[in-house]
């Protein structure tokens, strides 16, 4: 398996090397937010705001998805 570095030094592109971070267990800004969406301490808005621009240059896996938090009623 490739290791994020050995892409650094191969010059391959951004989408590339955050995927193999990913697989290697890095969580990305994006799942964060959602993280802390689940907890209370910030919005979706919030998230989407900060994380847009990283997500239209790169995929990323389904992990990523929103957690969605029970609602109150």
């Amino acid at each position: 398996m490739i290791r994020p570095v050995e892409l650094i030094e191969r010059k391959r592109d951004g989408g590339e090397l955050k995927q193999c971070a990913i697989s290697e267990g890095m969580e990305t800004l994006r799942q964060d937010g959602w993280r802390r969406v689940a907890q209370g301490k910030t919005t979706i808005e919030e998230v989407v705001r900060v994380t847009q621009t990283d997500e239209v240059m790169a995929e990323t896996t389904e992990e990523a998805g929103p957690v969605v938090a029970a609602e109150t009623a």
